[in-house]
């Protein structure tokens, strides 16, 4: 009982000991070597977040088709920084960035899982768990002060850091290409606008209504006494829907019209919807067949199949449906 109390104590004392003394106690107990491997996990862990932080930011900026400090350059024409090139070429060098920042967390986060794993087999339970607690107090400081930091950034940038400001945002655009004024704005209608830009011909209107007397008549539902009537109706009907058509007005602007070209013909780009609400995703056609083929490619979840089974699933399921409406068939009876 007395040396359960004394373990006890011990462990209490020792999660109240400072920052000074974790390293004095890891030093005494397991060595100058335990020691740097300990110092080490602490400064990946102070890397791994402030890349981390870096990539949230990068992407804001992707998102907002804003250009920071850091992609700006000095073009020897002044003008040039106000036309399309420039800020395709400022958004190119972010996405660059964005790319190796997340290249560069995918190394720091090995070997964190690295270093961890190597402490954890030398030194005890306990005094992992403090140093996890400690090394979890340093991240989230620093964390603190990169998002404070990352913020007022983002205000200079004009914009918005409220969540409930960017969730409202209809148009993501996680690609490479900087978007115009006229797809940004075609994009922002949301994935179920109707786009009524296309006028009807008045010589198609016509032939399909003269089809459609044609087949009335080939199935005997026009006679003597109702065929001026029927002929009457069509003429009125045609006429009414090419008044129609004719005073229609379209809801896309002539930028949004030519950006549905330009975008259908960038083969370079994916457009997607996104699984909640009427938003809309740009995305680089290769990072997307590239996550894909990842999450094909894990085995616990997909296996290649020797032949499609489709159609034997398809008459199992029919079968049941069938055994269902004969048992339903038989109460009733």
């Amino acid at each position: 009982m007395i040396k359960v109390v004394y373990i006890l104590l011990s462990i209490l004392k020792f999660f109240t000991l400072n920052d000074d003394s974790i390293v004095i106690t890891i030093r005494k107990r397991y060595g100058r070597g335990v020691l740097q491997t300990f110092r080490q996990l602490e400064k990946l862990k102070i890397k791994q977040v402030r890349v981390e932080q870096g990539i949230e930011f990068i992407r804001i900026c992707l998102l907002y088709d804003a250009s920071p400090k850091f992609v700006r350059f000095k073009a020897y024409n002044k003008q040039f920084h106000d036309s399309n090139k420039y800020r395709e070429l400022s958004r190119s060098i972010l996405y660059d960035s964005y790319q190796v920042k997340k290249k560069e967390f995918e190394t720091i986060k090995r070997l964190v899982a690295s270093k961890d794993n190597e402490l954890k087999v030398i030194i005890g339970s306990v005094t992992y768990v403090k140093i996890s607690s400690h090394i979890s107090y340093i991240v989230e400081r620093e964390k603190k002060l990169l998002r404070m930091h990352h913020k007022n950034k983002l205000v200079d940038l004009t914009i918005p850091v409220d969540k409930s400001e960017f969730k409202q945002k209809l148009v993501y655009n996680y690609s490479h290409r900087a978007l115009t004024k006229g797809e940004e704005s075609l994009l922002s209608h949301g994935w179920k606008y109707a786009i009524n830009t296309k006028p009807l011909s008045p010589l198609n209107v016509k032939a399909d209504i003269e089809y459609m007397y044609h087949c009335m008549e080939r199935n005997s539902l026009i006679n003597k006494s109702n065929i001026s009537k029927v002929k009457s109706i069509l003429h009125e009907f045609g006429n009414n829907i090419i008044k129609k058509q004719r005073s229609n007005i379209p809801n896309l602007s002539n930028e949004e019209i030519q950006a549905i070209k330009t975008l259908l013909n960038d083969k370079s780009l994916v457009i997607s919807k996104v699984d909640k609400g009427n938003a809309v995703v740009v995305l680089n056609k290769e990072d997307y067949l590239e996550k894909g083929h990842s999450l094909l490619a894990d085995q616990r979840l997909f296996r290649v199949l020797d032949d499609n089974p489709t159609e034997e699933r398809e008459k199992q399921f029919i079968a049941f449906l069938l055994k269902l409406k004969n048992k339903k068939n038989d109460h009733k009876r």
